[in-house]
C-alpha cells in the first residue's frame, strides 16, 4: 500500500496501474507524522472528535497544529474480490493521525444527510473506502460502499447550513464537481489537513 496526499490540480479520475498514477504516487508520498508548523486558515477542515466507533466527524477552522485535523490517505486494493470502482478509479482509506480511526459512511444511512463517522480501520470495509476524483477546483470523495451495495453515488459533504466549528459533515448525492461543499483540497502548509472548498470561500 502507498501513503499518498492529493495533488491539488489533477484533471481526471486516476486510472489504477497507469503510468500517470505511478508518477503521482511517487511524487506525493509522505511520512505519517510530519513535524507541524502552527499554521491556521480562515477556512474549515475535516476533523475527528472521538477515538471510537460512531465518533463524530466535523468541520473545524483549519489549523495544522490540531492533530485531530491530520489524516493519512492510503491507497487500498479492492476488498474481498468485490467489483472494482468505475473507470478503474483509485480507492483510498482516510485514517485520522490522532485517533487512529478511519473516515466511514454510516451504512445504515445511505441518503442525503446520512452520517459520516469514525470507525476502527479495516481495508475490507467498503464504507471506509472512497473513490477519489479531482479537477482544477478540488477533490471529490465518493463512497465505495454506497456505490457497491446501493448502486448510489454519495459523497463526503460539509453541510452548507453549518459552516462553523463542529458543523456537520454528511453524505450527499455526488454532484460531479458542481457542489463546492463536496470538494476538498490539502492545506498548503500541510497535506495531511483536508480543507473544504465551499466552507472556505
Amino acid at each position: 500500500m502507498h501513503s499518498v496526499s492529493f495533488p491539488a490540480r489533477l484533471t481526471r479520475r486516476f486510472a489504477a496501474g497507469s503510468v500517470a498514477l505511478a508518477a503521482v504516487l511517487a511524487g506525493v508520498a509522505f511520512a505519517a507524522s510530519p513535524a507541524h508548523a502552527s499554521t491556521s486558515s480562515t477556512g474549515y477542515c475535516l476533523r475527528a472528535v472521538q477515538a471510537q466507533d460512531f465518533g463524530q466527524i466535523v468541520q473545524y477552522q483549519c489549523d495544522d497544529s490540531d492533530n485531530l485535523q491530520n489524516w493519512t490517505v492510503t491507497q487500498v486494493a479492492v476488498p474481498n474480490g468485490d467489483t472494482p470502482p468505475p473507470d478503474n478509479g483509485i480507492l483510498i482509506q482516510d485514517r485520522n493521525n490522532s485517533t487512529g480511526y478511519c473516515l466511514d459512511a454510516d451504512a445504515q444511512q445511505i441518503q442525503d444527510f446520512g452520517s459520516i463517522i469514525s470507525w476502527q480501520c479495516s481495508s475490507s470495509d467498503p464504507y471506509q473506502l472512497w473513490i477519489i476524483s479531482s479537477n482544477s477546483t478540488g477533490i471529490e470523495f465518493e463512497n465505495y460502499g454506497a456505490w457497491l451495495y446501493h448502486g448510489a453515488s454519495y459523497c463526503l459533504d460539509a453541510d452548507a447550513q453549518q459552516v462553523q466549528d463542529y458543523g456537520a459533515v454528511i453524505q450527499w448525492q455526488c454532484s460531479n464537481f458542481s457542489d463546492p461543499y463536496q470538494l476538498w483540497y490539502p492545506l498548503a502548509s500541510d497535506y495531511h489537513v483536508q480543507q473544504n472548498v465551499g466552507a472556505s470561500a
